[in-house]
């Protein structure tokens, strides 16, 4: 950056710059040439935003300066921008800052005070009813041979199982107490966060392989004397990688991809949606203290019902 100029000057010298910032964050930082405009644009609106302002040159920028800049901007309908819009400009004009400092030696403030918008978290991708009767296809007898592999098998078949037809956390099927689960009258009792208690309704398809498992496990449950359903070594749960690596795997020989433990959460909560049931009913399944985290996945069911409107609708 240069000295102050005459105003006869400024805009060459806000050119000059501007073409600086380009080429550093296309050449020396790697940015898509994409996102390299959008950071150039940014910072030129900031540039002009001070100029109207009598602030000249970004050493005179301040945290309420920037602020400043950002609530004035609107979209192309007039409206604020959103939490994601803000942060990527914000973003944009540190980088600026950062640039300005390093390679034209120029005292820029610092903005490390003024906070980042919270952004949403987005909500993982719902796995189809399809794929979800493919992972949980029971295990066969055939292989692994050797008795405590076969026993792992089943145990990682019976976490997806709690994973997606009772919609628990990861945590809670790993916490699970083995006393706690009535295959009987269909019922777990789960402690979710906060050490608040649930009762989740088990689906009758899942109550046979959560048996084969209670069945395979019991002579390696008495001898370790566990409390928990999915057995961890000696007398601990099972730790909830093992459970994520067991998801992952699966998926990835029989769906060719990736998946989380959460999204089969996920996927149960937007399945029922989808199937009509109320959101409070989700709700209580969930263990979400607040509705308004359920209502999240309302949004999901209905991409979901487009999705497949596209999918197999005719006139689609």
């Amino acid at each position: 950056m240069a000295e102050k100029r005459s105003n006869g000057d400024t805009n060459e010298v806000i050119q000059h710059t501007l073409d600086a910032f380009s080429d550093y964050l296309l050449h020396e930082a790697r940015f898509s040439s994409h996102t390299a405009a959008a950071y150039v644009s940014d910072a030129r609106a900031a540039l002009s935003f001070g100029l109207a302002r009598g602030v000249n040159w970004p050493e005179d920028w301040t945290a309420d300066f920037v602020r400043a800049h950002l609530a004035r901007i609107r979209t192309t309908v007039g409206k604020p921008l959103s939490a994601p819009s803000r942060a990527r400009k914000l973003s944009a004009l540190k980088a600026f800052l950062a640039w300005a400092q390093e390679k034209n030696d120029v005292p820029t403030p610092s903005l490390d005070g003024l906070a980042t918008p919270k952004l949403p978290k987005p909500l993982p991708r719902a796995i189809s009813p399809e794929e979800i009767e493919q992972l949980l296809t029971l295990p066969t007898n055939q292989q692994p041979k050797d008795g405590a592999l076969a026993v792992r098998q089943f145990r990682d078949h019976a976490a997806l199982l709690l994973l997606y037809g009772a919609g628990m956390r990861v945590a809670e099927s790993c916490d699970l107490k083995d006393r706690d689960l009535d295959l009987k009258d269909r019922l777990a009792r789960v402690r979710g966060k906060g050490s608040k208690e649930r009762i989740i309704p088990l689906p009758a398809g899942c109550l046979p392989g959560l048996s084969v498992y209670r069945e395979r496990s019991a002579p390696m449950r008495m001898e370790a004397d566990s409390k928990y359903f999915l057995l961890g070594r000696r007398d601990r749960p099972v730790a909830t990688r093992t459970i994520q690596r067991a998801v992952r795997g699966q998926a990835e020989r029989l769906l060719g991809r990736a998946v989380t433990p959460h999204q089969l959460r996920h996927s149960f909560a937007t399945h029922l949606l989808t199937s009509g049931a109320n959101p409070r009913e989700i709700q209580e399944l969930l263990g979400h203290s607040n509705l308004r985290t359920t209502q999240r996945y309302t949004k999901a069911s209905v991409q979901h019902l487009l999705e497949t409107y596209d999918r197999a609708h005719p006139r689609a």
